[in-house]
């Protein structure tokens, strides 16, 4: 997408390529294309490839399957996290050296068909450019 002089990519991997399923992410070919200044949103199932970029083209990744824990202590800590990273990529905001990642709760579930402080949520982010 060009807005003026600005680009953003958008790509994603898809579950069979989803490195917490198969650990061979195809991130590289899909942004070996993209230039320094611009803004390369990467979609994943899980939030763990933010940790394991090989690139730093990557500004955002975004990411559910944690469901935020989906059965919390008052959202503060869950006794399960499906994440290599544990708590780490529950959910929110999450920074690391080559990126940052959105982990968003969702609005499903896993086999459990129950949440406890951890509410469904659909996330609307702005770009902003300045």
């Amino acid at each position: 997408m060009r807005i003026g002089e600005d680009k953003i990519k958008i790509a994603g991997v898809d579950w069979s390529t989803d490195w917490y399923f198969n650990s061979e992410p195809y991130v590289d070919p899909l942004v070996k294309d993209a230039e320094e200044n611009d803004f390369v949103i990467l979609v994943s199932h899980t939030p763990d490839l933010a940790e394991e970029l090989t690139t730093d083209k990557v500004d955002l990744v975004l990411s559910g399957h944690t469901h935020g824990g989906q059965i919390t202590f008052f959202g503060l800590w869950a006794p399960y996290v499906p994440s290599y990273y544990g708590q780490k990529y529950r959910t929110g905001i999450v920074k690391t050296d080559k990126t940052m990642a959105l982990v968003s709760n969702g609005v499903g579930n896993t086999f459990l068909p129950i949440r406890f402080f951890a509410r469904p949520q659909i996330n609307i982010i702005i770009l902003d450019h300045p």
